[in-house]
């Protein structure tokens, strides 16, 4: 057992607080390969961890936390899970810590569509306060998506992605766009890999 502020944690800290990827671990029968990456994600990130971490005294685990959510701007819960390696609520709360209790980090949704975000009060005054659609809230988007269709028929929905927002994760596209399907709002044309979507004008 690792101690605290030493190993892959100490690792995983350094690359998040300077705005690196982190390590990409793979086991080998024999061997485990680590590979760290030198490109910096968002130079912008690094003053802002720094601004935060100092502030409000963050441990090792939060600072981790926050380099994470900071680099995807907003993250369903069950990714984030996976960047920490933990399912259980309790250890993602302890991982989050005085992120939570300080409301530095947001969450917004339930269970499977759970995500955190950076607090929009915490990113005023910096290059991160520009409009974001990440946190776009379901209505909103749904008349996003339906407003494109409208302007922009015979679309994939890698092509509605793109004009919408790429900030916004594609699944969460996706989950729309098959609900406004059900509810026969906008129709299909073409097989599943080359699916395009128009707006059914006969919906009463």
């Amino acid at each position: 057992m690792e101690r605290e502020r030493s190993g892959f944690d100490k690792v995983y800290e350094i690359l998040l607080s300077e705005a690196k990827v982190p390590p990409q671990v793979k086991e080998k029968d024999d061997r485990v390969v680590v590979t760290v990456f030198s490109t910096v994600k968002n130079p912008e990130i690094i003053d802002l961890i720094e601004k935060i971490k100092t502030t409000y005294q963050l441990n090792q685990k939060e600072i981790i936390c926050l380099g994470i959510i900071l680099q995807e701007k907003s993250i369903i819960a069950t990714e984030f899970s996976k960047r920490i390696q933990s399912k259980d609520d309790k250890q993602i709360k302890y991982w989050l810590g005085n992120l939570l209790k300080y409301n530095i980090i947001q969450t917004k949704g339930r269970t499977k569509g759970l995500r955190y975000f950076i607090n929009p009060d915490i990113l005023r005054g910096t290059n991160f306060e520009k409009t974001d659609l990440s946190n776009i809230t379901e209505h909103r988007l749904n008349s996003l998506i339906l407003e494109d269709i409208e302007n922009y028929p015979n679309s994939s929905i890698e092509e509605i992605h793109k004009r919408i927002g790429v900030e916004i994760p594609i699944r969460r596209i996706r989950r729309i766009i098959y609900k406004l399907v059900n509810e026969g709002k906008i129709r299909t044309q073409g097989g599943r890999k080359f699916r395009k979507y128009f707006i059914n004008q006969n919906k009463g």
